[in-house]
């Protein structure tokens, strides 16, 4: 059998009286018994403010998984609250703070089995308010640590406090737990930076979706508006990052201060990055005009250096230099961070100018400039200083003007 029961609500009619409303929660498995009036007062002479009566006999059971509650997640099997016997008095006159039920709660391994006291939540469902131990409480049979106030009500099991999982913390005033995983708005967010076999870089970020999936081992973190932050502090990423006990990646956009870095697949560690493809934008230090930009590129940064290798997963690729009406066509290229300059690199190649093959060695550049009729050459040291917007090339051996060349005097 099961026990509904109606509460005032704080809503008053039009006679000055509180409303009622029937509790969410439906007291099930229930066994008991009703009395109306004490056995020694049949004949009903005497007032006793205790009748009528409802005493359970047996524990019984209140249940969370209505579609109401989480989408239904809660699954009476292993998440319940098992009510200890109880007495209910003063059924024609109780008062909701009089409503309190003792017993032990199951939250199918999210959390311990501890024994608490049912009351009325704010939704008119049954559940409570809770703190943790100040060591916290074990959460998903030891996966993480959940540490202040737990909540539970019609609208789930709710957390307000700081989650710890392998060397990341969130802090967070609504934290959702389910069964097989963790969600909500990270209002703080942070990785520790870890120098062991597995790496993990120093991340930290404010507003963040956050969501954990123990069974599988891993968290994902997306941003909203604010990006998190790497390494030095001063780069900023937005997408999403997926957490593990192995590795930590991404994929989304990586700004620097003074380039960007797009790419579906980073892998991060403690002090570089890296990824098999990805496309590169730098800008301009003073106008954040575009310049220098390519696509399709394999990518490894190294923050201890203060340096970043590029190669192209096409054997070679066009960089455009907007600001300097050229184009180079390279194979790679190594990013200095603090000298700001950039080093391209060409491997050998064939070229057909007045009718003969030259074989030459070098970055190919190609000017873009109208009056220059796509005006050519190679240099096999070439050196981007883009705070100058400068292109300095050496070792060049001729030069390519439409159909025909010319070597330089020296």
């Amino acid at each position: 059998d099961s026990i509904r029961i109606y509460v005032n609500t704080k809503v008053i009619d039009e006679f000055g009286r509180k409303k009622t409303t029937r509790l969410k929660t439906v007291i099930v498995d229930v066994k008991g018994e009703l009395l109306i009036d004490s056995p020694g007062n049949k004949s009903g002479l005497k007032s006793l403010h205790k009748f009528p009566k409802f005493n359970s006999l047996k524990e019984s059971y209140a249940y969370y998984d209505k579609k109401a509650v989480q989408g239904g997640v809660y699954n009476r099997d292993n998440f319940s609250f098992q009510l200890e016997p109880f007495e209910l008095d003063s059924l024609d006159n109780f008062k909701n703070q009089g409503l309190n039920f003792e017993g032990t709660f199951e939250s199918a391994g999210i959390f311990p089995v501890f024994n608490e006291t049912l009351s009325i939540q704010p939704d008119y469902s049954l559940g409570f308010v809770r703190p943790t131990p100040p060591e916290g409480f074990d959460v998903y049979n030891g996966k993480g640590k959940f540490y202040n106030e737990i909540k539970l009500s019609n609208e789930g099991l709710k957390g307000d406090g700081y989650l710890e999982y392998l060397t990341s913390t969130t802090e967070s005033k609504d934290l959702n737990f389910h069964p097989d995983s963790m969600f909500g708005i990270g209002e703080n967010y942070v990785i520790e930076e870890q120098m062991d076999n597995v790496q993990y870089p120093p991340v930290s970020g404010n507003d963040v979706f956050v969501k954990w999936l123990p069974i599988k081992d891993y968290m994902k973190v997306y941003t909203k508006e604010k990006p998190l932050s790497f390494y030095d502090g001063e780069s900023k990423f937005y997408g999403s990052i997926k957490y593990n006990p192995k590795e930590l990646r991404g994929a989304g956009k990586y700004e620097f201060q003074e380039a960007t870095l797009y790419s579906r697949d980073y892998l991060f560690k403690f002090m570089e990055f890296d990824s098999d493809t990805a496309d590169f934008i730098l800008e301009s230090l003073e106008d954040n005009l575009l310049t220098f930009n390519t696509t399709n590129v394999n990518a490894h940064v190294d923050f201890k250096e203060r340096k970043a290798l590029f190669i192209s997963n096409a054997g070679s690729t066009i960089i455009n230099l907007p600001e300097n009406q050229y184009i180079a066509k390279i194979d790679r290229f190594t990013w200095f961070m603090d000298s700001k300059e950039i080093e391209l690199s060409g491997g050998e190649v064939s070229e057909e100018a007045s009718k003969k093959d030259l074989s030459l060695e070098g970055s190919k550049f190609t000017s873009v400039h109208p009056d220059q009729d796509s005006l050519s050459f190679y240099s096999s040291a070439a050196t981007f200083d883009y705070n100058n917007k400068i292109i300095k090339a050496r070792n060049v051996k001729l030069f390519l003007v439409g159909d025909s060349y010319f070597y330089p005097d020296s």
